[in-house]
């Protein structure tokens, strides 16, 4: 890539990661696990990237030195301190996520080396473009530079959802895309490995059935968003902005937090208000299960649908599934699904049109 009077290289892994970044000459290394960045490193400088147990980003090590980001509730770095408090960098931002100022005591060495700045995407200084894993971000255009999977073509989308540059349906405000796609296949992998067993890293939610579906679409891609997540955190210092920074009032509570899971996250009634609301999906009713047979024969309930059952009489919320086979055919979807344990693999108790009765009825929402 040329970029200016610069010549830039990438290199990348089988999973197309990227691993290397060299800019005329000079090679930058990245570390990574999960497709998290954990470190990088050329020939003057050394970044360690730190996470809680959520995959939440919250501090980095430079050079030796410890610092802490604040993150307003869209994710976006604002602001970074050192570990008493004191603010070194600011970050201000538009909509699109073009960086309109980089001010305070560091602007120019801790501001320029940190690469996680809005919505904490990775920032390439030398391109101005977010590298979001499998895609490039330019927030001059609001468009990505490399196009979406062709997959997105097929879909019965809108003129907006059908363009493959398009970042976040034309609606930076509300949404976020850390990975530039979301993978079905991905999130449907997760649920055939978890549908009869407990991932550790998310250890039972109540029921656990809305944790479970939450834990497949982070799985496929989706990360976890300060209204959206599930936390095991020990002893690390939790940020809390409590006023403006530039009055320099901000709190380091250094605890130990054993849980922490979001309502959108761990609930029925929570995770589709998320949806809905925050990710501005379209949530789908059907009352009978002849009007739900026929959806699935006319390819309106994809694989990867988040499936929400609610009484009919009052409207309360009840439980949540993930569709992971579909019969188009037989008009059947079959799902994954916790509190009892279902595989969308066998054909007995776990189909979709079953969960609607004289009592219950659905809402499905199409995620891919």
């Amino acid at each position: 890539m040329n970029k200016g009077d610069s010549i830039i290289n990438y290199k990348y892994d089988m999973d197309g990661i990227r691993t290397e970044k060299i800019v005329d000459g000079v090679t930058t290394h990245y570390y990574t696990r999960s497709g998290l960045i954990i470190a990088q490193d050329n020939d003057t400088d050394k970044l360690f990237f730190q996470y809680d147990s959520g995959g939440k980003l919250f501090g980095i090590n430079v050079n030796d030195s410890e610092y802490l980001y604040v993150r307003n509730i869209q994710g976006d770095v604002i602001a970074i301190t050192d570990l008493f408090g004191t603010v070194q960098v600011e970050y201000t931002y538009d909509s699109w996520g073009k960086i309109e100022s980089v001010t305070g005591p560091m602007a120019e060495t801790l501001g320029r080396l940190n690469p996680m700045r809005y919505r904490g995407y990775y920032y390439d200084e030398e391109t101005r473009y977010y590298y979001l894993q499998s895609r490039y971000y330019d927030p001059e255009w609001g468009r990505f530079i490399n196009a979406d999977t062709t997959e997105v073509l097929a879909k019965d989308n809108n003129a907006i959802e059908s363009n493959i540059s398009v970042y976040c349906n034309n609606d930076p405000v509300n949404r976020i895309d850390a990975t530039g796609y979301y993978s079905v296949k991905k999130a449907l992998a997760y649920a055939a490995k978890w549908w009869n067993n407990i991932n550790p890293a998310f250890p039972k939610n109540g029921n656990d059935c809305a944790n479970f579906v939450s834990q497949c679409l982070h799985a496929g891609g989706w990360w976890m968003t300060p209204s959206w997540f599930y936390l095991r955190v020990k002893n690390i210092p939790i940020v809390w902005h409590l006023g403006l920074l530039t009055s320099g009032i901000v709190l380091h509570y250094w605890g130990n937090i054993k849980l922490k899971v979001t309502n959108s996250w761990g609930t029925v009634k929570g995770l589709k208000k998320y949806l809905t609301v925050n990710r501005k999906l379209k949530a789908t009713e059907y009352t009978t299960a002849s009007s739900f047979a026929n959806a699935v024969k006319k390819g309106k309930v994809k694989n990867g649908a988040v499936v929400f059952q609610y009484t009919k009489n009052s409207n309360s919320s009840h439980h949540a599934v993930m569709i992971g086979r579909i019969d188009k055919k037989k008009g059947i979807a079959y799902y994954y699904g916790h509190t009892d344990f279902r595989n969308a693999m066998n054909n007995s108790s776990n189909v979709a049109g079953n969960m609607i009765s004289s009592k219950y009825k659905i809402y499905v929402i199409n995620i891919s």
